[in-house]
């Protein structure tokens, strides 16, 4: 379905939202022909990852910004910014970096109803300028290497592949750019 993007608001997720958040993942995951491909997170790790820098932000058309969002059918999409710790620098083989000053840019997910209308690259655009408003000055990101869509919309926003990797959650291509 094609939206008016000019409509939409972005704001962070707070953490009372965080549940409608995982349902909203969880519904974009059991639409997507390869769910595999979307991050897989715990509540717990993502109350972890929020009480330690990470943000999620939201993409909503929802008309009351201060409203706390509690249905899936409110996310447009989202996308999130993890500060990047060493040992992940080591799992990436991107050693050669201060991890102080890399993001990673976690799930970036889209309502299925709104494919196509190109809020990945609009997502990724969005967290590259708030990942430099925080003071990173390099991204990553790691993909399935099957996954072409996420691949390409990185691509196009200047990230490179740089490596494949071993990750619990399966081979990935690791994405990276420098001087964001």
């Amino acid at each position: 379905m094609l939206i008016d993007k000019s409509q939409l608001i972005v704001r962070e997720l707070a953490m009372e939202e965080l549940d409608p958040y995982l349902e909203f993942i969880k519904y974009v995951k059991a639409h997507m022909e390869h769910p595999e491909w979307l991050g897989e997170f715990t509540r717990e790790d993502y109350v972890w990852m929020l009480n330690n820098g990470s943000h999620i932000y939201i993409w909503t058309l929802f008309e009351n910004i201060n409203r706390v969002f509690t249905d899936i059918n409110q996310f447009v999409a989202c996308g999130m910014i993890i500060p990047a710790r060493q040992k992940d620098l080591e799992k990436f083989l991107q050693t050669d970096l201060k991890f102080e000053e890399v993001a990673d840019f976690g799930p970036e997910a889209v309502h299925p109803n709104y494919i196509g209308n190109g809020l990945q690259s609009d997502v990724i655009q969005f967290l590259e300028k708030e990942a430099v408003k925080k003071g990173f000055m390099h991204g990553l990101g790691t993909v399935d290497p099957d996954n072409i869509y996420s691949i390409r919309n990185l691509i196009q926003n200047g990230f490179k592949v740089v490596t494949r990797v071993e990750l619990k959650r399966g081979t990935r291509d690791v994405l990276r750019k420098d001087n964001m």
